[in-house]
């Protein structure tokens, strides 16, 4: 575990010291957030780019654990609050390693909030809708024929 945080620590400083403050902010989660690792579980870590055009990623294996380091916009987590994106276990099990600014944190963790807040009984209305909205643009997107969607 002590050389899994060692390996955390050198991409994230080798990040930092590529992209410097197009860094906004590093956050783990994943199954070695849960405590559910198994023995092929990778370490997945996600950092949040100033800018929308940036994809500089890393990607090693080091002691036969895959560490993927790979970036995650802003208008990415804002999809995953509106479920327009399945990600959401990204922004609900998270552990921040880095942030510019306390704003940045901030801005994950009120994301964060929207998101639970929606898993709660009293917001099923709203969820309803949202689902009956993703379906009619499935339908739409795939050309559906009306009696199958």
């Amino acid at each position: 575990m002590d050389n899994m945080y060692a390996t955390i620590d050198i991409l994230q400083e080798a990040l930092l010291r590529k992209m410097g403050d197009e860094v906004e902010l590093i956050f783990q989660y994943g199954s070695r957030i849960h405590g559910t690792p198994h023995k092929f579980s990778d370490v997945d870590i996600s950092w949040v780019p100033a800018h929308e055009t940036t994809w500089e990623s890393i990607t090693v294996i080091v002691d036969g654990i895959l560490y993927d380091f790979y970036p995650i916009h802003w208008s990415h987590v804002e999809r995953v609050v509106e479920f327009s994106d399945v990600s959401s276990s990204v922004l609900l099990n998270h552990r921040i390693l880095y942030q510019r600014t306390n704003a940045a944190g901030e801005r994950l963790a009120t994301l964060a909030t929207r998101l639970r807040a929606l898993q709660h009984p009293e917001a099923r209305p709203e969820m309803l809708r949202r689902a009956i909205q993703h379906l009619r643009h499935t339908c739409r997107v795939t050309n559906s024929p009306r009696s199958t969607c």
